[in-house]
């Protein structure tokens, strides 16, 4: 039985090993080395990075969405990273992925913003950004690259949970 982080009615979120480096080839705009890596050390570092997003009912490995520590512009955010492989778009999995990461990351790690960078004429990432309640605050550069920035700020019945060592499963 996999172990989740996150959990949804449809997905199984889970730590990235480095054997999913062959799935994270399948969406060519993602430097996979740097994935496997940044999300290891981010998991030893911050408690957190990108996860494995996997359909629980087949066990398919669709994507990765996360909680990732970057740096934009001089200031420290939070990001809410969701990329899925092309043949699982248009089905709400990043929606609905992206949503129980910002919900971890308000419920459990006791954040109080959370934020998406993306390029300006990436509509699905904006609607995904959207219909999770997510604004557009600023346009920005991040990394050489153009991106418009979207926020949340906690709903304000979040409440924290205390925060350990180990990444806590949550199920939405």
């Amino acid at each position: 039985m996999e172990r989740w982080v996150i959990e949804t009615a449809r997905l199984g979120l889970r730590r990235l090993r480095a054997e999913d480096i062959d799935h994270i080839r399948r969406m060519p705009w993602l430097n996979p080395e740097r994935v496997i890596r940044r999300s290891l050390e981010g998991y030893q570092t911050a408690g957190h990075g990108f996860l494995a997003v996997v359909l629980k009912t087949t066990g398919e490995f669709a994507g990765v969405c996360g909680l990732l520590d970057q740096q934009i512009e001089g200031q420290r955010e939070q990001e809410v990273g969701y990329h899925l492989i092309e043949a699982f778009h248009g089905r709400g999995l990043a929606t609905e992925a992206a949503r129980a990461v910002m919900d971890y990351a308000f419920d459990v790690l006791g954040l109080d913003r959370v934020v998406s960078f993306i390029e300006p004429g990436n509509l699905a990432s904006a609607r995904v950004a959207a219909k999770n309640g997510m604004v557009y605050q600023r346009d920005a550069v991040f990394r050489n690259i153009p991106v418009r920035v979207f926020a949340a700020d906690r709903p304000a019945a979040s409440v924290a949970a205390d925060g350990g060592e180990e990444l806590p499963v949550v199920s939405r």
